[in-house]
């Protein structure tokens, strides 16, 4: 078994088994916010719940299930994580990987869903580079370049790589 990042206690034994759930997730939210009226309703209600309501979607209904899809996606990734190492499970397992997310979901734009992956392969990446280049950054620190990542996201591009500019008038 090898680590799956130098700061992350989580090891890689099967990756196969996790990875392929986690394309099927992809897939499906995908397709569930480009085809479906379910999808076209909450990307309404994501940006403007009061239009979304005087055109007849219930947003009470579309946050119901908005939030029931977040929790079964949290609770899948915690069954995917946990047999990659239980005997290290704990209340911050997760945080290493919570950070990760958050940096490349703001890298990509948190409006776009191919932003968020093409924005977890390329934190992926430059973390990795960063840990085998300069091995000061490698440990503890790893976590602390992905948090660097994210401030000068926000700086430089707020709305991230793939996100779309609001443009509010009055």
């Amino acid at each position: 078994m090898r680590p799956l990042a130098a700061s992350c206690p989580l090891e890689v034994s099967r990756p196969p088994e996790v990875s392929r759930p986690l394309v099927v997730l992809l897939v499906l939210m995908s397709l569930l916010f480009r085809k479906t009226r379910v999808g076209l309703h909450m990307r309404a209600v994501a940006d403007n719940a009061e239009s979304a309501t005087l055109a007849g979607v219930s947003t009470s209904r579309i946050l119901a299930i908005g939030w029931g899809a977040a929790a079964a996606i949290g609770a899948l990734a915690g069954v995917l994580v946990t047999p990659l190492s239980p005997q290290q499970l704990g209340l911050t397992t997760m945080f290493p990987i919570f950070i990760a997310a958050s940096a490349a979901a703001l890298f990509g734009g948190l409006d776009s869903l191919v932003g968020a992956v093409v924005g977890g392969l390329t934190i992926g990446v430059l973390e990795s580079m960063l840990s085998g280049y300069i091995s000061v950054i490698g440990g503890s620190l790893q976590q602390t370049s992905a948090l660097l990542i994210i401030v000068v996201i926000l700086f430089v591009r707020p709305n991230g790589l793939f996100g779309t500019k609001k443009l509010e008038r009055v």
